[in-house]
């Protein structure tokens, strides 16, 4: 079997890119608290930052690169060192779609009774198409495991 990549050509870029929008969101939050006070539209642009923050650090916990190689599944987060599955090992598999972008919940299992929980990002805007669905190969590699 040939290699089959399932996550985004640029995964990782676009993960740190968008780290961006928090470092530049700060000294501007900064500055309108210290002109305007707190009020209810700070408060509420707060809320919404927390969230955005919140999304991100569960994203860099775990997004991964995903690839098929050698009949194995081979998955490596951020910051870790690739880990290798068998297709039996396929878990739980969701996913949620923002706008162009595909995250798609995968759980492996480890043990008989542990998990690990990977999020394999595919996009399908204009510049950046991925070929492959990684749901629904993994869906497939899950059937053929039975």
């Amino acid at each position: 079997m040939k290699s089959i990549k399932l996550s985004s050509k640029f995964t990782n870029l676009s993960l740190y890119l968008s780290l961006l929008a928090p470092i530049l969101l700060i000294p501007i939050i900064f500055n309108t608290v210290i002109n305007q006070g707190i009020n209810g539209k700070i408060i509420f642009g707060s809320i919404i930052f927390l969230t955005f923050i919140s999304f991100l650090s569960y994203l860099f916990l775990f997004v991964c690169n995903a690839k098929i190689e050698n009949n194995t599944l081979i998955l490596k987060k951020q910051f870790r060192t690739p880990e290798t599955y068998t297709f039996d090992k396929i878990g739980d598999i969701s996913s949620f779609r923002l706008k162009t972008t595909k995250y798609t919940t995968v759980k492996m299992s480890k043990t008989a009774s542990i998990f690990e929980k990977y999020i394999i990002i595919n996009s399908k805007s204009l510049f950046f198409n991925d070929k492959v669905d990684a749901q629904e190969k993994l869906k497939e590699l899950k059937q053929i495991a039975k």
